[in-house]
């Protein structure tokens, strides 16, 4: 059975970008073939509260900053956040929103596979929309979807999407999928999909430290 715990899916979405949290709390790189950048800190928004992690080399006086801020403000206004925890140093800043499939449709007769976890809606005989895994690993894949800007709105990117996802359930995987929080075409996508959402992820890194 996929697991339905934020807490737990939180986990599952750090081992697919090469992440864990270590005995000691902190966010660490593990094997794995697409890793992402490890924030200085991320903040992480579950419906019963938050939670506050670091990378491993962060400094005791971010900590301290980081300590002095409503977890809140970070969703609120990352930049402001940044600017107080990262005394002044440069930073990058995220604000990220994750969901995952619960269920999936039939597969559209429009829809073709057109590789391992990679399908491609057909119109005319031309493809005018594709989804695939953006990252995938044995316990969970993520969704990478776009569709043509003349066939946007059409229902089409919903189609591919559960067809991916169809096939990443059937291997027993949690199918992901997240969006930046201005990203309001991927938010509407995520609304049409009928993804359920389970948590939030608010980034700050320090310039140069997150290629670890």
């Amino acid at each position: 059975m996929l697991p339905t715990d934020p807490r737990i899916l939180w986990s599952v979405q750090l081992r697919l970008e090469c992440k864990a949290v270590n005995d000691t709390g902190r966010i660490v790189r593990v094997p794995g073939d697409n890793p992402d950048g490890i924030a200085t800190c991320s903040v992480v928004r579950f419906v019963d509260g938050d939670q506050v992690v670091f990378c491993e080399d962060a400094d005791d006086d971010l900590i301290a900053r980081t300590s002095l801020l409503e977890p809140g403000l970070f969703f609120l206004d990352t930049e402001l956040a940044a600017q107080t925890v990262a005394g002044g140093r440069p930073t990058a800043v995220g604000c990220f929103h994750t969901y995952v499939f619960p269920e999936t449709e039939r597969q559209h007769p429009d829809v073709v596979r057109t590789g391992a976890e990679e399908y491609a809606c057909v119109v005319d005989g031309r493809a005018v929309s594709w989804a695939s895994s953006a990252r995938s690993n044995s316990d969970a894949a993520e969704l990478w979807v776009r569709t043509d800007p003349a066939f946007q709105r059409q229902g089409h990117g919903r189609r591919v999407a559960h067809a991916w996802a169809a096939e990443v359930m059937s291997a027993g995987k949690v199918a992901f999928y997240s969006h930046l929080h201005g990203n309001d075409a991927s938010r509407r996508l995520a609304a049409q999909l009928g993804v359920v959402h389970v948590f939030d992820v608010a980034t700050i890194t320090l310039d140069g430290s997150a290629d670890r």
